[in-house]
């Protein structure tokens, strides 16, 4: 019954790129846990059962048509969303996923995002959000 919840903001103006990374929000909104790296990006679960994870973030100011984000676990992927921009240079799309997972005490969550060009995607923090929260 014991309550784990996390949300973290972004505003960095981190990159995004074709390879792939972890997604780091690194403002911290509330943390129950202190359990998400704000260096790193990752989460390290600190209590098993099921959470619900929501992530989002925004591509800005790039001609992206082809964007990625995944929840990984262990750094492996467990749920991933793909969106296709409608026209180039469209800024008002954001992507987000949520999925509900099982994890064990000491698994890792992160968010890994990929794009198809170099995209400065993180400087508005009310578009750039990630929570986690344990649900049983």
């Amino acid at each position: 019954t014991e309550t784990v919840a996390a949300r973290y903001t972004s505003n960095s103006g981190q990159n995004t790129t074709s390879g792939g990374g972890i997604f780091v929000y690194e403002d911290l909104d509330y943390d129950t846990h202190n359990a998400y790296n704000t260096s790193t990006g990752i989460y390290t679960v600190p209590v098993s059962g099921y959470y619900d994870i929501k992530a989002k973030f925004k591509p800005e100011n790039v001609s992206v048509q082809d964007t990625q984000i995944n929840i990984r676990k262990n750094s492996t992927g467990v749920s991933n969303f793909r969106n296709r921009l409608s026209s180039v240079n469209n800024q008002d799309q954001s992507i987000s996923i949520n999925d509900l997972i099982y994890a064990e005490k000491g698994d890792t969550i992160d968010i890994f995002a990929t794009t198809n060009v170099t995209s400065a995607s993180a400087t508005n923090g009310s578009i750039h959000t990630f929570s986690i929260n344990r649900i049983n």
